[in-house]
């Protein structure tokens, strides 16, 4: 069962059906916005791709959403997704710093 942590404090178990993937490190919980970003990597955009191979590749850190990490079977998704080159490493914080987007090289 997936895990959703809030601000690295709170963490609860969450069925499958509370959630829907928005795009590649984006989620919304139980149909309620602000979306959630999940932290540790960089995923590409669904609606604002910068160049031709993100908008290929779709399956800046916070854009008003909250920030939380997602556990599946007790694994994070991003590790799992940077595993499989499906998103790169990024690290978000009160200054968004350049957001990495290898796939528009």
């Amino acid at each position: 069962m997936p895990d959703i942590v809030e601000g690295a404090a709170l963490s609860a178990p969450i069925t499958p059906d509370e959630i829907r993937v928005v795009d590649g490190d984006t989620i919304r919980l139980h149909q309620q916005r602000p979306d959630v970003r999940l932290v540790g990597f960089n995923a590409p955009e669904t609606r604002r791709a910068l160049c031709d191979a993100e908008r290929e590749l779709t399956p800046s850190c916070n854009y008003g959403r909250r920030c939380g990490i997602l556990k599946a079977d007790g694994r994070d998704v991003a590790a799992i997704l940077i595993s499989e080159n499906l998103a790169v490493p990024f690290v978000c914080g009160q200054d968004v710093p350049p957001t990495p987007k290898p796939w528009c090289k």
